[in-house]
């Protein structure tokens, strides 16, 4: 009951056939869950009803005969206050007393008044009368049981008219109530029970497991974006390499700003013939430190760079932009020699060919948001589980008898129906967007024409293999050929 979290306990007879302690300590832990739990116990226990309860209902006969707090009960059906008094006390006895209820017994007298303010007036009279010793009793819920109870004021004597039981071997003979023998059901049908339970659930939970499904599945089909005219691996340069940019004066996009000197050393008609605008973008310097100094202060500014030739003979200075590796530099480079030269001198500059296919960008983008959808999917499978063990259902599970093994393959086979499905729709988009598929991924004899093992894509442009003959001897003279030529493609690139 506690250990599930539930938030209304019903507790019958708790108390029962317990010793004194054993009671303290049940009603310590009720009392330390009142407040956070609504209880409805039974109990023939009076006084536990009257420590426990806030609110009491009394039933007589099956009928409902009170209800109320202990307080309104006892104050309105418990029958007033009662004064016990010992008759060895001598004292004379007002005339107004003898209106008030009372009942005389062997050695005292007790005196039954309203409410606790006449009894109150009656104790102080007393008092003033010499009597201290006294008792002075309140109602309770025994009194108010009695007063409502239909039993007490019937007749309860013994009567003479029973019929005795002479035939005792007849009533040996009846069978008793026949009950039905338990038995643990199978780790089948207890996983089947628990699948069944998940279904329940997901006919009122559906949200967690709807963004499971929609989110790889959606992912699936924009990621397919990134595989339009991807195109299978192969030994081409064209195709496994990516060429940089060409630089040249006619490439650039920046405002041209150039500091050069002294004025006698820049040719401005042979700048713009290099470049249009090029010698209108000189800003002439005269020393090495005025050309240091408009460098360290306009460096955000000067494209593609800078010289200053030493009249006196020096060797010359240039600077150059350096946020493009050696493109500027070049181009710098290029004009301080037309004009030592003294004519125009045209210099392009490209990077060598990187070995990074150009589709290989897609291919990355394709794997990482793909990946990143279907890793994080699954995490909304653990919503529930997690929810089930806060609220301490899956420790009512297992104290009622479920099994950790069938309550766990039970809900990883309910998981893994919605991983089906994802896989299943994802397959079906990849292939049906692709414009590359391998029709036979798998084949004994992995020949040169599956496009996953075919020698020519991974080593070379030939397709010289793809004739008639063994697939294994094709392979691997295939292979064999491709790996000679690339020797020789090494070689003479070393020559």
């Amino acid at each position: 009951m506690l250990t599930g979290g539930s938030n209304l306990c019903l507790v019958d007879e708790v108390s029962s056939g317990i010793d004194p302690l054993s009671r303290r300590k049940v009603w310590d832990i009720l009392l330390a869950e009142r407040g956070h739990r609504a209880m409805l116990f039974t109990t023939h226990f009076l006084d536990e009803g009257d420590l426990l309860s806030d609110h009491i209902t009394i039933l007589s006969k099956g009928t409902l005969a009170a209800t109320g707090t202990a307080v309104a009960l006892k104050h309105e059906l418990g029958g007033g206050y009662r004064v016990k008094i010992y008759t060895e006390h001598q004292f004379k006895e007002p005339r107004d007393w003898s209106s008030i209820p009372r009942r005389n017994h062997a050695d005292h007298v007790v005196y039954n008044l309203p409410d606790s303010s006449a009894a109150a007036i009656f104790v102080t009279r007393l008092e003033q009368l010499g009597v201290t010793d006294y008792r002075v009793s309140g109602p309770s819920i025994e009194d108010v049981f009695l007063k409502l109870s239909a039993e007490f004021n019937n007749d309860h004597t013994l009567h003479d008219d029973a019929t005795p039981l002479t035939n005792v071997s007849s009533l040996q003979s009846e069978k008793g109530l026949e009950l039905a023998k338990g038995r643990r059901i199978s780790l089948g049908a207890q996983t089947w029970v628990l699948f069944r339970k998940r279904v329940t659930i997901l006919r009122r939970n559906y949200l967690p497991y709807m963004a499971a499904v929609l989110i790889p599945i959606i992912a699936g089909g924009l990621v397919t974006l990134f595989l339009k005219g991807f195109r299978p691996l192969s030994c081409s340069p064209e195709e496994s390499s990516s060429s940089e940019d060409i630089l040249s004066f006619a490439s650039l996009d920046d405002v041209l700003d150039f500091p050069a000197g002294p004025a006698s050393q820049v040719p401005t008609t042979l700048l713009n013939s290099l470049y249009p605008g090029l010698g209108s973008a000189v800003a002439p310097v005269a020393s090495v430190d005025a050309f240091i100094d408009y460098v360290q202060a306009n460096y955000s500014r000067v494209f593609p760079g800078g010289y200053f030739l030493d009249a006196q003979g020096g060797a010359p200075l240039f600077a150059w932009r350096g946020n493009y590796e050696l493109g500027y530099a070049i181009l710098t480079q290029n004009i301080l020699d037309s004009s030592l030269l003294g004519s125009p001198i045209v210099t392009t500059y490209q990077a060598f060919q990187v070995p990074w296919a150009p589709s290989a960008g897609d291919t990355l983008q394709f794997i990482l948001y793909f990946g990143l959808a279907m890793s994080a999917y699954p995490g909304f499978f653990a919503l529930y589980p997690t929810s089930e063990r806060v609220a301490n259902v899956r420790a009512l599970h297992y104290s009622n008898g479920i099994r950790a093994f069938p309550l766990w393959l039970a809900y990883t086979i309910f998981d893994f129906m919605f991983v089906t499905i994802v896989s299943i729709v994802a397959i079906v988009i990849f292939v049906g967007v692709s414009r590359y598929v391998c029709e036979d991924l798998f084949e004994a004899g992995f020949g040169c024409q599956n496009s996953r093992f075919r020698a020519e894509n991974l080593m070379c442009p030939s397709r010289a293999c793809h004739d008639g003959g063994s697939q294994w001897t094709s392979t691997s003279s295939c292979i064999t050929s491709c790996i000679a030529k690339v020797e020789r493609n090494h070689a003479n690139l070393l020559w």
